[in-house]
């Protein structure tokens, strides 16, 4: 991508909002480093060297930081996007207002989740705003706020965004944001609440087992408990589809457990081998 300008900054205008609107589906690539990186100050001066990405990210880049004013915008597109849905499933006149409440969560890296009430007061007449409740106060969403475009171009009291629509799930909506993903929860009120008494989900090591990629048969098992294996040593061969997939150690360690043999059928998911 190249884009152009009569300036630096012009062209660096262009290229922001070009990558606002590129949509990539199923590959990883790097649009979100690239964006960060045509709003960071020394890049826009042009004061670059060959050290420019490990000192500007030290840590590695960890995705683009929001305002809270940004963040509070995502809660309520996200919100209102689940809230259209909802009101396209009732039979109810479109100029009625019908009240609906949510507890949206944000999730953002190396921060704290973010929840906050949203109260969904309908879709207007010419259907192009969206009125909203956060904590009594109301904002007003304009724009064409619908899943059948990747990208959105909105207007939330005044703050301009252009959003991408990634998926969605019964009650989590990822939107793209300055080409950083981000998962919003939106939940009925009335059952938010049960939430917070459900048991949170067991973290699983994957490096520390072997597990089948897919159903098949096991061709040969490389190794046996108490041996000591390296990151990347092949530990087993899957035949499946008429081909031989290796399987290897996501870490070094030795091994616990080895829970298959030559001529087993396994499913996917299963664990073949485990690591201590």
């Amino acid at each position: 991508m190249v884009t152009y300008g009569k300036s630096r900054t012009e062209a660096l205008e262009a290229m922001t909002t070009a990558l606002d609107n590129y949509v990539i589906r199923g590959v990883a690539h790097n649009i979100p480093l690239l964006r960060d990186i045509t709003r960071e100050s020394s890049f826009r001066k042009g004061d670059i060297a060959t050290d420019y990405l490990p000192k500007v990210y030290p840590e590695g880049f960890k995705g683009c930081a929001l305002t809270s004013q940004e963040r509070s915008a995502l809660l309520l597109v996200a919100s209102a996007l689940h809230a259209r849905k909802i009101n396209r499933n009732r039979t109810i006149e479109p100029s009625r207002r019908s009240e609906v409440r949510y507890t949206a969560t944000f999730h953002e890296l190396g921060t704290k989740s973010e929840s906050k009430e949203v109260v969904f007061h309908g879709i207007s007449e010419n259907r192009n705003s969206q009125e909203m409740f956060v904590n009594g106060k109301s904002t007003i969403i304009t724009g064409d706020l619908t899943t059948s475009k990747l990208v959105l171009d909105l207007n939330v009291d005044g703050l301009s965004l252009s959003v991408q629509y990634v998926s969605r799930t019964t009650s989590t909506i990822s939107l793209s944001f300055k080409g950083t993903l981000f998962t919003i929860d939106v939940h009925p009120q009335h059952s938010s609440g049960y939430l917070e008494l459900m048991k949170p989900k067991k973290t699983v090591d994957n490096s520390s087992s072997v597990i089948s990629p897919m159903p098949g048969a096991v061709k040969v098992v490389n190794v046996k408990v108490g041996d000591v294996v390296s990151e990347g040593q092949e530990l087993i061969v899957l035949e499946a589809m008429k081909m031989q997939n290796s399987l290897v150690a996501g870490k070094s360690g030795k091994v616990k457990t080895v829970c298959t043999k030559v001529g087993d059928t396994v499913e996917e998911g299963e664990i073949l081998v485990e690591l201590l």
